[in-house]
């Protein structure tokens, strides 16, 4: 039997366009695999600088002035203690994120009154932009 050249054309055709298909499809996996690589490596990144050297610093920036802080929720008042506790050594992940929140105006947490504000409660000032 004879091949009609027309079809075998056609064939070739056909064939040149699936191997192109398949070529496309194997790169998109790669892509996709590629940025869920990136997306990891960034994820990593900002774990460690999170709960690494930005919460450390914004912790020992605030905790001696212990601001009153409202949750982000609920409007609530609570106290700096309260939340973080005494030392940074003993915070867990999701307090250092809160830390970071506090700067970065996302998470649970925010200042109850502007850095710098000069807050009297009780008489007593609770923020004193001296001290900064």
């Amino acid at each position: 039997m004879r091949i009609d050249p027309a079809i075998d054309a056609c064939r070739r055709e056909f064939a040149r366009i699936r191997w192109g298909r398949a070529r496309l499809e194997n790169e998109d996996d790669d892509i996709q695999r590629q940025i869920q690589d990136l997306f990891e490596e960034n994820r990593r990144e900002e774990e460690e600088l999170v709960c690494g050297v930005y919460s450390r610093a914004v912790y020992a920036r605030y905790a001696k002035k212990h601001p009153l802080l409202r949750e982000a929720s609920s409007g609530k008042l609570v106290r700096w203690r309260d939340v973080f506790g005494s030392s940074y050594g003993a915070t867990t992940r999701e307090q250092r994120y809160a830390l970071v929140g506090l700067i970065e105006c996302e998470g649970a947490y925010r200042f109850a009154f502007p850095p710098g504000a000069l807050v009297y409660l009780s008489g007593k000032p609770v923020w004193d932009p001296e001290d900064d």
